[in-house]
């Protein structure tokens, strides 16, 4: 990183005074980020490359699942995947309904 990257715009949404150490990986097309993000790239590729294989394998199996030539967007369609609300009690004349106790303080 770039010493005089330390811009003080700091963005919006920021709360804490001060400078934004990581302002300068806006500029997404310069060299310096560009050099960055593939040594980021080279370190995370190293640390887990023990994992290569269960990543192959997790990546075919969700493939797998998955039509290559579906374009649809997952919708909740005849919303069978929300649980049904429970039936209403009803108060009839002649039946009793247990209710639970108000707690007192």
């Amino acid at each position: 990183m770039p010493l005089s990257a330390n811009v003080s715009d700091a963005p919006i949404a920021r709360k804490d005074e001060g400078d934004d150490p990581y302002a300068w990986l806006q500029e997404r097309d310069t060299d310096a980020v560009l050099d960055y993000l593939k040594a980021e790239n080279s370190y995370q590729e190293a640390r887990t490359a023990d994992q290569a294989g269960l990543r192959e394998t997790l990546f075919e199996e969700i493939k797998g699942r998955i039509l290559e030539t579906d374009l649809s967007l997952p919708s909740l369609g005849d919303r069978t995947c929300i649980t049904p609300a429970p039936p209403r009690v009803t108060n009839t004349p002649g039946t009793t309904v247990a209710r639970a106790r108000p707690t007192t303080a």
